[in-house]
């Protein structure tokens, strides 16, 4: 098994999420979503992993993979904004959790570890108007890491 098969199962678990997710909503290290129109979010960037480990198990290695992903989720206004990312975040961390326990033959099944916040929820301005101080965000995004034991 590889990070890029771990990668594959990932975005193919989240594109289950069919109420939020379509087909090209869900990249494996494409930044290229977010040119796209922001009324069709949320996304989800998968990225290559920051950090991993082995660890000897009796007489065998382990490798255990932390694979971020960042989820972006579209800005309405200041008011409901935080709300709506909330919204949008929590059955992604609901569906890793069944996928933690669940006894398909996905890769992930009984090796996801743990699932952890990479990074405070942040915003992503338009490259265009960045410097702008009175500049709205397009999105609300927050990378998220999921640890996940090769089998």
């Amino acid at each position: 098994m590889s990070e890029a098969t771990l990668q594959a199962d990932l975005q193919r678990e989240f594109l289950t999420l069919s109420s939020l997710f379509s087909t090209g909503d869900v990249t494996i290290n494409d930044w290229n979503v977010l040119d796209g129109p922001n009324q069709n979010a949320p996304y989800i960037v998968i990225e290559n992993s920051d950090d991993f480990a082995v660890a000897a198990i009796q007489t065998s290695p382990s490798r255990l993979w932390m694979i971020p992903f960042t989820l972006f989720a579209r800005f309405l206004d200041w008011g409901t904004s935080e709300v709506a990312f909330a919204a949008a975040r929590q059955p992604v961390l609901d569906h890793l959790v069944a996928m933690a326990y669940a006894s398909a033959s996905s890769h992930l099944n009984f090796g996801i570890r743990s699932i952890r916040s990479g990074s405070p929820i942040g915003y992503v301005y338009d490259r265009y108007v960045e410097n702008d101080a009175e500049s709205l965000p397009v999105f609300l995004s927050q990378r998220m890491i999921v640890e996940i034991a090769e089998k």
